[in-house]
């Protein structure tokens, strides 16, 4: 196999990264020591490396000569001013410049606009998938660690939205989960939509199994972008412990195809079914919202999901930082550093929610540890409380009061049922009410009961006004009324014949 630079595990090299110099080491392959431990893409090939200062792993990105962009350099500073790396840790990241390596780009050609980061432990989500249909060597997940790891991704992408950014490229290869931590993290990030972004030339949105198929593959390059694929893997990730989900699912994608995609199907049915037992029917009728919309616009933004998922974790007492404070529903994430996870209740063994012997299985988190943009594979809020028709963006909301439009609450939980619409001149949320006549006659007869004593009160209250007054008049000027007094007399002798 040919390697994109030509190293061997163990030597040795000097990188300026963060105005520090790193002295790094080239790591063996996992499963063949004597080779460098590469991991390869569609548009070039990880090289992973220890810094042997700190311990710490990073990746170098070396990109085929086809991909390699000198606008990598402002791509990395939008990163930075945007501060994305606070909750995606391969947006820290350093570029290779012929100005600032200019020594290591003599003796390796190829690191041209490469990329340095951290590397990044777990699994893909497609390895996850992909195992469950092979060798299935992979620790199987708890409802607690599934339901983490999608919420986890619903606050990595409510914070890009909140960012006015999309990753555009959502799919299962570019997400990794990482079983002893439960953390989530987004790579493969060079073609993201955002403010002082560019598109790239080489950009095709969407892979299989996560692309809307009412939406134009070319236009997936916008701020909506994530919401059709970010839905499907949030679906997939928060219901993986069935095992009813994994009988169901393909190898590189839940829908084994995008022919599979908005229409109504077993596979569907079954995965909005658990969907709605492991978090809550809101959530699955916004799944529902995602999968009948007819373009990325009209799909739920990621708030929503966030806010339902917020409530979902309150009441199963898991505190995920930036989702969860409390038991409040927080109106923006808070992010300091790195995302922790700590939970406040000890988490289901790991195995199958079936499974009653919950067997431990070893888990080897050294290989294929990151991935590439590979080519395409062709508040306390109160939950009684019901909003009413609303519009976000334009997209349809429906009364979420009427629940039988997405899901029965019968025994056949998860089918959907056509929601009855209402008749013209029929009344609305806001339509004023005329209470019973019996009420009507209640209200005026005790209206007409309560004037009396309030006419009584005013006119006492005039009337102590009045002698008070005069008292005082009195009282200072004493001569004023017995002349007053008189000149009325002398008034009404003239008057009278």
């Amino acid at each position: 196999m040919d390697f994109p630079i030509d190293v061997k595990p163990g030597d040795r090299f000097e990188l300026a990264s963060h105005n520090s110099v790193r002295l790094l080491s080239v790591q063996p392959d996992p499963i063949d020591p004597s080779e460098p431990y590469f991991e390869y893409g569609g548009t070039g090939a990880v090289l992973q490396l220890q810094d042997l200062r700190s311990g710490n792993f990073h990746a170098l990105k070396i990109f085929d000569p086809r991909f390699q962009d000198d606008g990598q350099v402002q791509y990395a500073e939008n990163l930075t001013k945007l501060q994305l790396h606070n909750f995606i840790l391969v947006a820290d990241r350093t570029v290779i410049t012929p100005q600032n390596h200019h020594k290591l780009i003599e003796k390796f050609n190829a690191l041209k606009h490469s990329l340095f980061m951290p590397w990044i432990p777990g699994y893909t989500w497609q390895e996850v998938l992909i195992d469950n249909k092979n060798r299935k060597t992979k620790p199987k997940f708890s409802p607690n660690q599934c339901f983490e790891f999608a919420a986890n991704l619903c606050v990595l992408l409510k914070l890009l939205e909140d960012k006015k950014c999309a990753h555009c490229d959502i799919c299962s290869n570019n997400i990794i989960v990482d079983p002893t931590t439960n953390k989530v993290e987004l790579i493969d990030i060079e073609d993201m939509y955002g403010p002082g972004f560019r598109k790239s030339p080489s950009f095709v949105g969407g892979q299989k199994g996560y692309t809307h198929q009412k939406h134009n593959q070319e236009h997936q390059w916008c701020q909506e972008s994530d919401r059709f694929g970010g839905a499907i893997l949030i679906a997939e990730m928060a219901t993986w412990y069935s095992q009813s989900v994994r009988d169901l699912s393909g190898s590189e994608s839940y829908f084994s195809s995008n022919e599979d995609l908005q229409k109504s199907s077993v596979p569907f049915q079954t995965l909005l079914s658990t969907l709605r037992e492991q978090t809550s029917q809101k959530i699955a009728e916004l799944f529902v919202d995602t999968w009948d919309s007819t373009n990325l616009r009209e799909c739920p933004p990621m708030s929503e999901w966030y806010r339902e998922f917020a409530k979902v974790a309150n009441t199963k007492n898991i505190h995920i930082e930036g989702l969860l404070i409390g038991n409040s529903v927080p109106s923006e994430p808070l992010v300091k550093g790195r995302r922790s996870i700590t939970l406040d209740v000890t988490i289901d063994p790991i195995g199958d929610a079936d499974d009653t012997s919950n067997t431990h299985q070893p888990i080897e988190m050294h290989r294929r540890s990151i991935g590439f943009d590979d080519v395409p594979i062709k508040s306390s809020t109160d939950e009684n409380m019901q909003p009413t028709t609303s519009s976000i963006k334009g997209r349809r909301r429906v009364q979420m009061e009427d629940s039988s439009r997405y899901i029965s609450n019968s025994g056949n939980a998860g089918t959907i049922t056509p929601r009855s619409m209402p008749t013209p001149g029929a009344s609305s949320p806001k339509s004023r009410v005329t209470p019973p006549a019996s009420s009507l006659d209640s209200m005026t007869s005790n209206k007409s009961t309560n004037r009396l004593p309030k006419v009584v009160t005013t006119i006492f209250w005039t009337l102590v006004a009045i002698v008070v007054t005069v008292v005082m008049l009195n009282f200072i000027f004493p001569d004023l009324f017995p002349s007053i007094i008189q000149f009325i007399q002398r008034i009404a002798d003239s008057l009278l014949p």
